[in-house]
């Protein structure tokens, strides 16, 4: 689920016997939802969705059923989604999340599996550490002062500063 202002909401949904994966969203503060069916042609399910503070630049990670993971990216509010990252992770085991900055910056984090990404560029192109931190299954992600955090389980955070340096550091809670 995402939100983008006061009152639009995205959702993603699985495939089932009628729909493929579909993205479902409300303009009116959830009273009612308009499907968007075969916005993602093959897809297993959208796993992810994210938007950035303008509402136009918006993320979806979506698992396919050869279990790859897919980052799309919309610069139009959702009307439209690019294929900008294919990711194999066997299986399709999650967490499955993606966060942008908050503000004017331009950047991007998102959790595939074990992996992490960071984008510098509102999503257009992505790159994994250079110096990964230790693999801890994270869960979340959130950005605090234009560092990026991710929380994994057993007090493990991992804290990286995408603007400068696509390297991550380990901090213990």
């Amino acid at each position: 689920m995402a939100v983008c202002g006061n009152n639009v909401f995205w959702g993603g949904a699985p495939q089932t016997q009628r729909l493929t994966a579909a993205l479902w969203v409300s303009r009116n503060e959830g009273e009612t939802f308009l499907l968007l069916n075969g916005a993602f042609p093959g897809a297993n399910s959208v796993a992810g969705l994210a938007f950035a503070d303008d509402c136009l630049i918006g993320l979806a990670l979506v698992q396919f059923r050869d279990n790859e993971t897919h980052i799309f990216r919309s610069t139009d509010g959702g009307a439209t989604w690019k294929d900008v990252l294919t990711y194999p992770v066997g299986g399709n085991n999650g967490p499955f999340k993606c966060t942008f900055a908050r503000g004017p910056a331009k950047l991007a984090t998102c959790i595939i599996g074990r992996e992490l990404f960071n984008s510098v560029d509102a999503g257009q192109s992505w790159a994994t550490p250079s110096k990964p931190p230790v693999s801890a299954a994270y869960s979340d992600l959130a950005y605090a002062g234009g560092r990026v955090l991710a929380a994994g389980y057993w007090g493990t955070i991992a804290r990286s500063d995408p603007a400068r340096s696509n390297d991550w550091e380990m901090r213990t809670r």
